[in-house]
């Protein structure tokens, strides 16, 4: 499964770009660190789809186990952002699957 690595104090940062008509991003796992108290979201535009509270003063962190049993689904075609409220230093990395339909190949000539 692929993943992608977290390290950013940004507020919102894309994660995966979107992955194309009639194709969406599942979320299939998560390890989180913080370097002080912030709420964290994995979310799609609009849509939060794991929202994450790291509360410790001097930081802290969460972790979703990664499983085939579950997962956390985006809206069709759109990205993965992380969202970071208050800036805080984020690091580790989150796994996650595209699905859907594939994009198709231009007929050939």
């Amino acid at each position: 499964m692929p993943r992608v690595v977290v390290d950013t104090t940004a507020a919102s940062e894309e994660l995966v770009g979107a992955p194309g008509d009639g194709r969406f991003i599942r979320i299939i796992g998560a390890i989180l660190t913080a370097d002080g108290p912030t709420d964290l979201s994995l979310d799609g535009g609009d849509t939060v789809v794991l929202p994450l509270t790291i509360g410790a003063t001097g930081g802290g962190g969460a972790v979703v186990p990664p499983s085939d049993q579950w997962g956390f689904d985006l809206p069709v075609n759109t990205a993965l952002n992380l969202t970071n409220s208050a800036s805080a230093g984020v690091q580790g990395s989150v796994t996650y699957a595209t699905l859907g339909k594939p994009a198709l190949s231009p007929p050939r000539s």
